[in-house]
């Protein structure tokens, strides 16, 4: 494919306590692109502020990428199951088939905390066939059987051994979701298993497009605060794969609570995250030294690898504690509104406040 055909198409969503971490996203997607590639990111808004959209701007000012912004309608995210700090623009995700342009038939979903290190292109050239898409079978929950995997698989008839994907990578194909209904089966299936439901939309997205999924290599969806550790061995891959994986990761994955912008940048893994922040427009950034960040930083170098148990544990008490149901306002959808390429410089003050996650 050439520079002439369809652009890469990326879709994700974000808040305001998400915007550096989506900055960091897209530099790694635009610093590893192939250059004769274009990219068109259809960003989901959970309520990015409009300072924060220009420094967005700046960001991606290469000449290859274009910004669209839609504000989902909330109100079909009614009586969803939350905790802890989690928005409802978690679920935003399940809607990318009814919000992105019917002339978009294909889309690679990426969540903000992640840090592109090969050629999306690659990922995107992928033939998805007739599968619903393309993930990476979860690192942590590798089965529907499986710990947080599909907590009414028995009542699906589905077999334990059914693999189970990670959905902060995937490569969506739209008009299977659209003829599917698969945003319907998705939000059914979480506010029947209400109480159930630990990982939320994507214990969803399992449910509903079990068997209709293809698995991609491994290395496009590593969770960063596992691969390599002691304490952990991912149980589906074999050995030479797994060392593949550790040594050579194409997207990192910084999925759960102990984030790199909370952690700060002396924590596991997280140079490959600040190497792209000082490339945005937020370049210098650091997070402020607190009690919190600091016994979480202990926690993860020091006592992870003893208390790894009890911290799954700890997680499903506090979703018990912590559960709520989501009762959004009706918001106003509006079009995709195209961001032009040329930004003015970055202001000092920002809007943004990051967030480390449920």
């Amino acid at each position: 494919m050439t520079s002439s055909a369809r652009p890469v198409v990326l879709a994700c969503a974000a808040d305001r306590g998400y915007v550096i971490p989506l900055a960091v996203m897209l530099r790694s997607v635009l610093d590893t692109l192939s250059p004769d590639r274009a990219l068109h990111v259809y960003i989901l808004d959970g309520g990015v502020g409009e300072v924060d959209k220009e420094r967005l701007s700046q960001t991606c000012a290469t000449g290859r990428a274009r910004l669209f912004w839609i504000q989902p309608d909330l109100s079909t995210l009614r009586g969803l199951p939350l905790w802890g700090r989690m928005p409802v623009s978690t679920y935003f995700r399940l809607l990318v088939a009814r919000l992105l342009p019917t002339s978009v038939t294909k889309a690679i979903w990426l969540d903000c905390d992640v840090v592109v290190q090969r050629d999306l292109a690659q990922l995107w050239d992928q033939e998805h066939g007739d599968h619903a898409e393309l993930a990476v079978q979860d690192m942590a929950v590798p089965y529907v059987s499986s710990r947080w995997g599909v907590s009414a698989y028995r009542e699906l008839e589905l077999p334990a051994r059914t693999p189970h994907f990670n959905a902060g990578v995937m490569v969506v194909n739209l008009d299977r979701w659209r003829t599917d209904g698969v945003e319907s089966m998705v939000l059914t299936y979480v506010r029947r298993h209400i109480h159930r439901v630990t990982f939320w939309d994507q214990e969803g997205l399992n449910a509903a497009v079990a068997g209709a999924w293809a698995g991609l290599d491994p290395r496009w969806n590593v969770i960063a605060g596992l691969s390599g550790r002691s304490f952990f061995r991912p149980e589906h891959l074999e050995p030479v794969v797994y060392r593949q994986v550790v040594q050579d990761p194409w997207i990192l994955h910084f999925s759960g609570t102990l984030k790199p912008w909370v952690l700060g940048p002396r924590s596991r893994r997280a140079s490959a995250f600040y190497e792209q922040l000082d490339r945005t427009a937020w370049a210098g950034w650091r997070p402020s030294r607190t009690a919190v960040g600091i016994a979480m930083s202990i926690y993860d170098s020091k006592l992870r690898r003893l208390l790894y148990p009890a911290e799954r544990l700890a997680i499903e008490l506090s979703r018990k504690r912590t559960l709520r149901v989501s009762a959004t306002e009706r918001h106003r959808a509006s079009c995709e509104i195209p961001i032009s390429s040329a930004s003015a410089p970055a202001q000092s003050g920002s809007g943004s406040q990051l967030k480390a996650g449920p």
